[in-house]
């Protein structure tokens, strides 16, 4: 499931042939979901979650599934995935692209920091596994849940693939200084 109506210019294209018989994706209508920031919880996302719950009950119903894969940021996508398991008891799996409640530049409120955290230990919880991005975000998550078994925390690292770069030429070098621009 996906809040943006767009997101197949986002996504990789390379094998979707091959995989898109194992792996469904279905995009809902960019309507209301974005919410003010004061009144995001877990994030802005926050009121796509009813929709999200229901289309998935839908596409559980009508094909078979073996697992839940919930990504975030955003959070919401697993509280979606959390309520969708509950309802199916199918495995959950969840990715953290970046943690949720322990980020030092955050800045909430004690009660929304409280009902974060209230979120993520459920999610937690309930999750058959847990993937990180980094080794010290794993670590992380073994010394804030001591009570879950650390082999229920893995860790796959962002990365690319060297091949999917070989047929493209190689600038030539240039005198000079190199200047980099970040723009997002």
């Amino acid at each position: 499931l996906t809040t943006a109506d767009n997101w197949q210019d986002h996504r990789d294209k390379t094998g979707w042939e091959e995989r898109n018989n194992r792996i469904s994706i279905s995009a809902l209508p960019p309507r209301h979901y974005r919410l003010p920031g004061w009144m995001g919880i877990p994030d802005i996302y926050g009121s796509w979650i009813f929709d999200a719950v229901k289309r998935g009950r839908q596409m559980i119903k009508q094909q078979p599934v073996s697992v839940i894969y919930s990504t975030a940021k955003p959070y919401s996508n697993h509280l979606v995935a959390l309520i969708l398991h509950k309802m199916s008891r199918l495995p959950l799996v969840i990715e953290f692209r970046d943690e949720w409640t322990r980020l030092p530049f955050q800045s909430y409120s004690p009660v929304r920091r409280f009902i974060e955290k209230r979120q993520e230990r459920s999610v937690i919880d309930a999750a058959a596994a847990v993937i990180a991005n980094t080794p010290g975000q794993q670590e992380n998550f073994i010394n804030h849940y001591p009570e879950i078994p650390a082999s229920r925390f893995h860790m796959i690292p962002n990365g690319f693939d060297p091949a999917d770069f070989q047929s493209i030429p190689s600038a030539p070098s240039r005198e000079g200084p190199v200047l980099l621009t970040y723009v997002g």
